[in-house]
């Protein structure tokens, strides 16, 4: 389950050298400035990032849905907005047009979508339906389009179509939590062998070290989860559940877990000095968009139960 293709494994080093020398350094500015990095966006897409699963004749990279969960979790690391960026321009905007456009909307949308040249946005909640998208009112008829969005990602910047994308939107959002708790991770371990008290470094005490491994060992089985979705549409196999329990358990991992993070570091963790509350701010939003965590529950039950769910 672990082999990585030599593609596969160039496109992720790939995703992490941009995030470690692009996005990490500036993150934490984007943040405070709350400022939104159009520009690499195109970055993005001149080294093929933002059509990564795209195929070549629509100038993507022609690589598989996993390459892409791996390129989410790199980036997620660095920035988790600039993840879900890409994940709601490429899974939720792009994908969708290729699974169910027109040739002609291919030929049209797709190819400048996978240069970055143009973003997608993804509107789905209404005032009065989010978890329960089967309750939207908003219509689209003869180019007049009526009702009310909101939290429109990428704003600024129908049903089983619908339903269909929030399958692959869901294996998406695991990936991106899955890199925000490495992010919160990596730093708590660096942290716990440089910070110093009673004689000695952090990391010496037990108390920190079953934390450590408590946390790796949550992060490793949430990414197994998520490879195990992403092959499974690689593979054209329904999905459905296999994505709800890669997001309900990552997103939970990615909220404990940098939390987990923040009482390592201590007070520090609650300073700008360290990026260890960013970490947890973005890890709670995982547990929400993209369905929550109720919601992939309910997902899960029903395929369990069937019509005995239902009554």
């Amino acid at each position: 389950m672990w082999d990585l293709t030599a593609e596969q494994r160039e496109i992720r080093d790939l995703a992490r050298r941009f995030a470690d020398e692009q996005i990490a350094p500036n993150a934490g500015r984007w943040d405070r400035e709350h400022h939104f990095p159009r520009e690499l966006y195109s970055e993005m897409g001149q080294l093929g990032l933002m059509g990564v699963c795209v195929p070549e004749g629509y100038d993507g990279v022609g690589a598989d849905y996993l390459s892409y969960t791996l390129v989410l979790e790199e980036l997620s690391r660095a920035d988790a907005s600039v993840g879900v960026t890409l994940a709601v321009h490429l899974g939720a905007g792009t994908l969708p047009i290729l699974n169910w456009g027109t040739e002609d909307q291919k030929q049209r949308y797709v190819p400048p979508l996978a240069r970055g040249d143009e973003l997608c946005a993804f509107a789905l909640t209404e005032p009065e339906a989010g978890s329960d998208a089967s309750n939207l009112r908003s219509s689209a008829i003869g180019g007049r389009i009526t009702g009310t969005k909101q939290w429109i990602t990428n704003g600024s910047y129908g049903m089983r179509i619908a339903l269909s994308t929030l399958d692959g939107g869901r294996i998406g959002i695991a990936a991106q939590a899955v890199g925000i708790a490495r992010a919160g991770f990596e730093l708590a371990t660096e942290y716990a062998k440089e910070r110093h008290a009673f004689g000695g470094p952090i990391g010496r005490f037990q108390a920190i070290q079953q934390k450590l491994a408590d946390m790796q060992t949550e992060i490793e089985a949430a990414r197994a989860l998520v490879w195990r979705a992403a092959r499974l549409k690689d593979a054209g196999r329904p999905h459905t559940v296999e994505g709800a329990q890669a997001k309900l358990f990552a997103s939970r991992v990615a909220r404990t877990q940098t939390g987990e993070a923040l009482q390592i570091l201590g007070g520090y963790g609650y300073t700008k000095e360290f990026p260890a509350e960013r970490y947890y701010r973005d890890a709670k939003v995982t547990e929400i968009y993209e369905g929550t965590s109720e919601i992939q529950r309910l997902v899960i039950a029903r395929a369990l139960l069937g019509e005995a769910a239902k009554a």
